[in-house]
């Protein structure tokens, strides 16, 4: 079974992709008031589960702004699934899981 799981230490949160072993990570920071995400190492069928897991992590730790520092073709294929990536940042993350719902 596939799994995303997650650590925190301090301000940096990492998720990991694992099927009994790491499949991807993606690494994050919480900053004053939004999610930094820094680094996406997944194959391309999980980049979204690893970003809505993410963007999860922060509304629930009351931040509602992402800020994307990825490569571009990562936010470019992010852009294509649905994801309101605008000047490498997410405005509102809870408008955004208020439209964004999993398509099945």
């Amino acid at each position: 079974m596939i799994e995303i799981l997650h650590g925190v230490s301090g301000k940096k949160v990492n998720f990991t992709l694992s099927d009994g072993g790491e499949l991807g990570k993606c690494m994050c920071s919480c900053e004053a008031d939004y999610l930094l995400i820094e680094e996406l190492d997944c194959p391309l069928p999980f980049y979204e589960g690893m970003i809505r897991a993410a963007l999860n992590y922060a509304a629930q730790n009351g931040l509602d702004r992402a800020l994307f520092k990825l490569p571009e073709e990562q936010t470019a294929a992010l852009k294509s699934r649905g994801f309101p990536i605008t000047e490498g940042q997410i405005e509102s993350i809870a408008a955004f899981f208020a439209t964004k719902h999993c398509t099945g």
